[in-house]
């Protein structure tokens, strides 16, 4: 639910979470690639609630950690948005290792 939350916020927001990041204003290009990640992590979140596997949840924090390399990758390649892709990328390893967490606990958990 928190991943569907924070995709939301990144939608409905982005301005604000870029200012946020980047200690700075947002332009257009910074607006959609926010809002790009949101969908993304609607979709996941959502995937991820319906499939309830743990499964899903690993490879959720697997394309989360795919997210972090790619930012990495921005931040090396455009040290002026290095602010808010290394935050974005500590995000991405937040919530991928708090699915790896949760994966333990369901896949510990008896058969629904």
């Amino acid at each position: 639910m928190l991943r569907l939350g924070y995709g939301l916020l990144l939608i409905l927001a982005p301005d604000h979470v870029y200012r946020f990041y980047a200690n700075g204003p947002s332009d257009p290009l910074a607006r959609g690639v926010v809002r790009v990640l949101g969908a993304r992590q609607v979709v996941q979140g959502a995937w991820t609630i319906k499939s309830g596997k743990a499964s899903s949840l690993v490879l959720g924090a697997g394309v989360d950690m795919l997210h972090v390399a790619s930012m990495a990758g921005v931040a090396w390649l455009n040290p002026e948005r290095r602010r808010p892709t290394g935050l974005d990328a500590i995000s991405a390893a937040a919530l991928s290792l708090a699915g790896l967490a949760v994966a333990t606990r369901v896949a510990a958990s008896p058969s629904r």
